[in-house]
């Protein structure tokens, strides 16, 4: 059981937080940076005892053009007229993957896979087909496989699809699956679609109940979910992006609204502006910030007025930090110290119920805790009555 660090631009700072040492990984986005910077990257990490450094292709969309990715040597000359259907195509790109993972210093890469037109059995197979060609590829050296699974919200929904989905992915020869979820959800909101998230909480259980290590990536406070479905591993990271698969980031259409600074509330599972910080914090319904060390900091710099003539410092990286610092926290008492899930949503779910009773309004009007709480209630009722 563990929590990694889903990469951004320009993220190695926080990973180097002494207080975020509780993070077992690195996940590495060739979309986000060029060789030249995850290489540093890879060269301040490689070593760091029980640390797992992870490459991740991020073939996610057919088209694809934007980012880094084109300057990869294993990215396609010509991916938009190639046939993403062919095995040989695959198995060419995966050679060129291979040859790039030995020489990057990673012990870790995830086999490559686009996102499909249609979620059909056969994407599922050639997953598979892929998975087993970077592996026979890499095999003797240092790195390892896993097997990324590429899944869709609306697809898992439908009834009986998880066990479809997990009855192909068993054939993998990897020991881990890196689950990819992709849906029409902005990367801001939260995912609030129940029948699409006891599909994925199903896949979850099924696949470790089959001796496989799940591996959630781009998570946020739906990390509850997920480790109450047995995954053994979430990945998140500073930026919204890092947080949700957002398909218009890959295609130019989605802005990062992730410049602006966000306080981590776990009593409401929500994050909230600085008005809302004071204004809860007036009012004496903040919750208990135990032991995050962030959190003190934050609300002294917000609650003071700078002196005259001075513009207060942005707190936007002691909102990373505090939220980075609460995932992994949040999985450790989860995981080891026996925080019921369950529990801890009815709790959201009832204070969210005060807010709105004394009429107390977010700074962002999507910001009501019960458009989610309240699903995730549902859905944790569910995956348990089918869990028995």
């Amino acid at each position: 059981m563990a929590v990694y660090y889903q990469m951004g631009h320009q993220s190695l700072s926080l990973i180097q937080e002494p207080h975020l040492a509780q993070f077992k990984g690195a996940i590495l986005s060739p979309f986000n940076g060029e060789r030249e910077e995850i290489e540093k990257d890879i060269s301040q990490l490689y070593g760091k005892p029980d640390f797992d450094l992870i490459f991740d292709p991020e073939l996610y969309c057919p088209g694809n053009r934007s980012g880094y990715l084109p300057q990869w040597p294993y990215f396609p000359p010509a991916l938009e007229s190639g046939d993403r259907g062919s095995e040989t195509w695959w198995y060419q790109l995966s050679q060129r993957l291979a040859d790039l993972c030995l020489n990057l210093g990673i012990n870790k890469v995830c086999s490559p896979i686009d996102v499909p037109k249609h979620y059909h059995d056969s994407f599922y197979d050639l997953s598979v087909f892929i998975c087993g060609f970077l592996t026979n590829q890499l095999s003797g050296s240092h790195v390892q496989v896993i097997q990324t699974a590429v899944i869709s919200l609306p697809d898992i929904a439908q009834g009986g699809r998880s066990e479809q989905i997990a009855s192909i992915l068993s054939r993998t020869d990897s020991k881990e699956i890196y689950l990819v979820l992709v849906g029409n959800t902005p990367s801001r909101r939260e995912l609030n679609q129940s029948d699409d998230l006891l599909g994925v909480m199903k896949l979850i259980s099924l696949l470790e109940g089959a001796g496989f290590r799940v591996i959630v990536s781009r998570t946020s406070s739906d990390i509850v979910l997920w480790k109450y479905a047995g995954a053994s591993v979430c990945a998140t990271g500073k930026h919204w992006t890092s947080r949700r698969y957002d398909p218009k980031r890959y295609t130019g259409g989605g802005k990062s609204k992730g410049m602006k600074p966000y306080w981590t509330e776990e009593s409401l599972l929500a994050f909230l502006r600085e008005p809302d910080v004071l204004r809860l914090s007036r009012q004496r319904l903040l919750g208990d910030l135990g032991d995050n060390p962030y959190s003190p900091v934050i609300l002294s710099l917000i609650s003071n007025p700078p002196p005259i003539g001075k513009q207060r410092p942005s707190w936007v990286r002691l909102g990373w930090c505090q939220y980075l610092y609460w995932f992994a926290q949040i999985e450790n008492r989860i995981v080891n110290e026996g925080l019921d899930v369950q529990t801890l949503l009815l709790h959201a779910e009832e204070k969210w119920t005060r807010l709105i009773t004394r009429k107390i309004r977010m700074d962002e009007d999507e910001n009501n805790g019960l458009n989610w709480v309240r699903p995730w209630r549902k859905v944790v009722a569910e995956f348990s009555d089918w869990n028995i």
